[in-house]
């Protein structure tokens, strides 16, 4: 190879003094795939550290946790891993990659409560959680009862003399509600659940009636939930100073969905929860059998052309989703008062045929085609 100048150059020159026989002799490019991990676990195949690999080589890739942790994700050069939440998976070897596998803490909140509780959140025993996650922590005492504190490692708990509070999960803690008995002396404040009202498809108001005793002032509010779920919801807190009654309207609701529903009473730190409830929103009206009142007041008839326009997207579109019927029971309950203003206004009748109701139908002819499609 003497007259070659430089072997080791894949462009050079050769000297021709002779009859010479020659090869060119490749090898496949590698890569360096770098390993690492975050505290509470380690990355088991193929290690921690740096490791080189052929060009398209299909590398394994193992997280383990430690005992307390779970895995998370890969984090870094994840653009050729399968599955970057797996904790086993692969990446493929299509340049230099730096790979991290993130472990995250997992605790315990161990609750329970004295005597005197009639419902407490999370519950009793014992539930794992993130580190940093913030637990709502609700007790709610029995009649005859009070709350006095939350007991234990109380020292990441917002405010231990409060039943409605939050802990932030940072260790395994073991806390107790803990109640005392109501001295019959003391007038104390009490809750009732009232049936619902003005029940519609997306909404419903709900009601109470209570008395504040020798607390004044108390507050209010209701909880409620899909009968199937297990997760409640809650208005605000309401501040009051005498007896008296209390109502509050919920919206955005499913249609044709029971639901259940209390009411709570808190004063001097302790939650008073009184019977659960329930009601059913109203299933949407069926096809043909309401009017569109706006437009109908708009043209002067309910047999124009355009209505019936409407009607045929209401019935084909609106109706057959959970959004859509809900925005119609929304408009059956506000349009009735809004077509009567302008019926009788010729003026009002036109603008509004002009400005919004032919738009719409303009839209609406404008997508038929797409929506048969």
């Amino acid at each position: 190879m003497g007259s070659i100048a430089n072997v080791n150059a894949a462009r050079t020159t050769i000297t021709m003094n002779g009859d010479y026989a020659i090869t060119a002799n490749f090898v496949k490019r590698q890569y360096y795939l770098t390993v690492s991990s975050t505290t509470g676990g380690t990355v088991t195949s193929p290690g921690q550290g740096t490791f080189t690999y052929d060009a398209g080589k299909v590398v394994n890739l193992v997280a383990t946790p430690a005992i307390g942790y779970r895995f998370v994700n890969w984090t870094g050069s994840v653009g050729s891993i399968a599955n970057v939440n797996a904790a086993s998976t692969t990446i493929t070897m299509n340049g230099y990659y730096s790979v991290s596998a993130s472990f995250v803490a997992i605790y315990e909140l161990s609750v329970s409560s004295t005597e005197g509780v009639s419902a407490i959140e999370p519950g009793e025993g014992v539930f794992t959680y993130e580190e940093g996650t913030v637990v709502d922590l609700v007790a709610e005492a029995e009649e005859g009862y009070r709350f006095v504190e939350w007991a234990g490692d109380v020292d990441t708990i917002a405010d231990v003399h409060n039943a409605t509070t939050t802990i932030a999960m940072y260790d395994d803690y073991a806390i107790t509600a803990n109640f005392e008995e109501i001295p019959p002396s003391e007038a104390y404040p009490t809750v009732t659940t009232l049936a619902a009202s003005n029940i519609t498809t997306n909404s419903a108001t709900l009601g109470m009636s209570y008395t504040v005793g020798d607390f004044s002032p108390a507050e209010v509010r209701f909880a409620y939930k899909k009968s199937a779920d297990w997760v409640w919801s809650y208005t605000a807190w309401v501040s009051k100073t005498i007896d008296g009654t209390h109502a509050e309207v919920l919206t955005g609701l499913d249609f044709n969905t029971t639901y259940d529903f209390k009411s709570w009473i808190k004063y001097d730190g302790t939650v008073v929860g009184a019977t659960t409830l329930q009601f059913a929103t109203n299933t949407p009206p069926p096809s043909g059998s309401r009017n569109c009142f706006i437009a109908t007041a708009a043209y002067g008839t309910p047999t124009a052309n355009q209505i019936d326009l409407l009607r045929e997207f209401r019935d084909v579109v609106l109706l057959k989703n959970a959004v859509g019927c809900q925005f119609i029971a929304l408009y059956y309950q506000l349009s009735p008062p809004v077509a009567d203003f302008i019926a009788g206004n010729e003026f009002l009748r036109t603008l509004v045929r002009q400005l919004l109701v032919e738009p719409i139908v303009w839209v609406v002819e404008a997508t038929g085609d797409t929506r048969q499609n």
